[in-house]
């Protein structure tokens, strides 16, 4: 029987079946198939809500991918929120109902747009028992998505540029949805660059747009088609609605690169107390060939809290499955470079390929064989991707849980630092007392800043110094300040 790595090399990009949310992963990976089967249950009622900025690339991606989601509904609504709480300005709504009128055109049916400026006002209509405004930023905003699903009885949500529900609206009946991938650069139909991540684990905007409107129902591209064969299937639809943007836009808007959004992060403990005496504190990356601003803050707020918890800090990183995902992989290189981060940041470096293999495999048994569809649910936060026209999970999806799980089995840290969007993928090990305590960092962008070595680091240092990172430098510095590089 082949093990689970040689089946996922196998099946990587394969569709999960859709069964019950107790089916064990293993199940579900060895009974994935190719081809999705399209749901054929539509929404009546379908919103989407834009609270935070983002690229004009990602912004017309998301729209037509809502728009060919809206299609079998009858209604659909738009929520803009414009607010001194987030960076979403009164011209970021100018491009969203610019394109929201010209794809109206293309699908030949109306979305409703609304738009919220003064948030306080907003809640008065709804609930007099918040005028005291003690609430919380991020807990107001989704209380404002909340009273919207109300309001329009909607059945499904879109969660637009990266806004991810919270507790309060998920206590509605509606289910919510998101984009399937991230655009690349500053055209739709152009293809990732080459070191990034290939599908179903990529950003590749040729194919998410593709997926959105039927043109194939693989998790990679169709075969006999190149990400440049289906870019100009794309383009002879799409074209010229993305051209009429790029011309009108600079009357519209001035990109807006600020962040607002202040980094920090929290510390939780597990309420099950753990056996375990680790004195190891740990980050787990994703062998990418290049490290991201984000993940490499990540290592250096591990060093930071390992010496004020008298830990040894560690960073395990898996470095045997994305060689399925980059078409320029090398596993020399990826040691050096992550070497070379930690040797600067001061942290240890464990790599999964020098696991010995049959403990490694072991564990990645237990794993499949102890998680459920639920826990994939749960690990996805908000947004679940069955809840899709088209879409849902793969078997990425899964392997990748699975990995970031075992990984903990065999480190045992006392402590583990991640981003806060991965942290529901912990609640397996914390349910299973394999896990104590974690911290999670919020708002640490990438700010499109990719680390491919010590040179590239120290640039990033000298720029920030010189001044030459432009609206980036502010925001660099409160993240620097909080993991603890000395500038």
């Amino acid at each position: 029987m082949k093990s689970l790595e040689e089946v996922f090399v196998e099946k990587n990009y394969h569709w999960l079946p859709r069964q019950e949310t107790s089916s064990r992963l293993k199940d579900l990976i060895f009974q994935s198939h190719e081809k999705y089967i399209e749901s054929q249950s539509g929404s009546k009622k379908i919103g989407a809500v834009f609270i935070e900025e983002t690229s004009d690339t990602q912004l017309f991606g998301e729209l037509l991918d809502f728009f060919w989601e809206s299609k079998k509904s009858e209604k659909a609504y738009i929520l803009l929120v414009t607010s001194k709480l987030k960076s979403v300005s009164e011209k970021f709504v100018g491009k969203i109902k610019w394109l929201v009128k010209e794809l109206s055109k293309e699908f030949t049916f109306a979305v409703s747009v609304r738009t919220i400026s003064n948030i306080p006002d907003f809640y008065e209509k709804f609930f007099l028992e918040l005028q005291s405004g003690q609430i919380e930023k991020r807990a107001l905003l989704d209380s404002t998505v909340s009273i919207f699903i109300k309001e329009h009885n909607l059945e499904k949500l879109y969660s637009g540029s990266g806004f991810l529900p919270g507790s309060r609206s998920r206590k509605s009946l509606a289910r919510f949805i998101g984009p399937m991938n991230h655009m690349w650069g500053k055209n739709p139909f152009s293809c990732p660059p080459t070191d990034a991540k290939s599908r179903p684990a990529g950003a590749c905007g040729v194919w998410f747009l593709g997926f959105s409107k039927g043109l194939w129902d693989t998790s990679i591209y169709p075969k006999n088609k190149s990400c440049i064969k289906c870019s100009r299937i794309l383009s002879k639809t799409y074209l010229s609605i993305w051209q009429k943007f790029t011309e009108n836009r600079k009357s519209i808007t001035k990109p807006n690169e600020t962040h607002n959004q202040q980094p920090y992060y929290e510390h939780h403990t597990a309420l099950k107390s753990t056996t375990s005496n680790s004195r190891v504190a740990c980050v787990l990356l994703f062998g990418a060939p290049t490290i991201s601003l984000s993940n490499a803050s990540l290592i250096f707020l591990l060093k930071k809290i390992s010496v004020i918890q008298s830990l040894k800090p560690v960073v395990a990183v898996e470095d045997v499955t994305p060689a399925y995902f980059y078409s320029k992989y090398s596993i020399e290189s990826i040691h050096e470079l992550y070497k070379e981060i930690g040797k600067i940041a001061g942290v240890s470096v464990l790599f999964t390929s020098e696991i010995n293999r049959k403990k490694w495999t072991d564990t990645l048994d237990f794993w499949s064989e102890n998680m459920t569809r639920d826990d994939l649910r749960k690990a996805v936060g908000g947004i679940n991707p069955e809840n899709r026209n088209r879409g849902g999970f793969t078997v990425y999806d899964t392997y990748h849980l699975i990995c970031m799980n075992s990984l903990l089995n065999v480190v045992s840290p006392k402590l583990v630092i991640c981003h806060s969007k991965n942290a529901a993928g912990l609640e397996p090990s914390i349910n299973g007392s394999f896990l104590s305590s974690w911290i999670t960092a919020h708002n640490f962008f990438d700010l499109g800043i990719r680390i491919k070595g010590e040179s590239d680091f120290k640039k990033l240092l000298s720029s920030f110094k010189k001044g030459s990172l432009g609206d980036k430098k502010s925001y660099i510095s409160a993240l620097m300040d909080i993991v603890g590089i000395d500038l």
